[in-house]
């Protein structure tokens, strides 16, 4: 999966093909002088977490004909709705960050059980964005300093643009994700722009 992680313009839709902590011993436990490798067909730079690049998670939770959303409570998008997301912190999994940032700003228990897509812009930003289930908590409705609350909207609405968004970037995400619910999506899916991967990268 690093191998992905330093592509510009990348995008992986599939299934989390192991648990969430297999897959994060093969991603292994950001921290600080966490590398990826430095063949970076563009930027000739590497990817080093707190120096250039930082790893973003997102969870898209899909119930029914709804996805969760969160007002945000930051000054430059305050009142604006967006997906639970945020930065991974050093020594933490990527399962572990988007269980907490789904805590911390939906007031829900996550469990993690598909990647719906991993995007980026290497080496600044790596987003890993997941979708699961909600097994515990009670949706937010007071605000405090990681959002103003959370609600479920109409995924029609929110792809219809009926909801004041923080950013567009998440609808390509919302609608993968219901597309891979609708086919009960298990294969992957890899596709990356605009480079194409060397033989060694098939391969592997």
């Amino acid at each position: 999966l690093q191998h992905y992680f330093i592509q510009s313009n990348l995008s992986i839709y599939g299934p989390c093909w192991c648990e969430c902590s297999a897959m994060s011993e093969a991603v292994a436990q950001v921290t600080k002088d966490s590398l990826l490798p430095p063949n970076l067909p563009d930027k000739g730079k590497q990817a080093a977490l707190m120096r250039n690049c930082c790893y973003i998670v997102a969870a898209v939770i899909l119930a029914d004909d709804k996805v969760l959303l969160i007002q945000e409570a930051k000054k430059s998008c305050r009142g604006q709705w967006y997906l639970p997301a945020g930065r991974v912190e050093p020594g933490e999994t990527l399962c572990g960050a988007v269980m907490r940032e789904v805590e911390e700003e939906a007031g829900l228990q996550l469990t993690p059980s598909r990647v719906v897509c991993v995007d980026g812009d290497a080496p600044g930003w790596m987003r890993v964005s997941f979708s699961g289930d909600i097994t515990g908590g009670t949706l937010k409705t007071q605000p405090d300093k990681e959002s103003l609350q959370a609600r479920w909207f109409s995924v029609a609405d929110v792809l219809g643009l009926l909801v004041d968004l923080r950013a567009k970037d998440i609808l390509p995400l919302i609608k993968e994700a219901v597309r891979q619910k609708e086919v009960n999506f298990t294969g992957i899916k890899r596709h990356i722009a605009p480079y194409q991967r060397s033989n060694e990268a098939e391969a592997s």
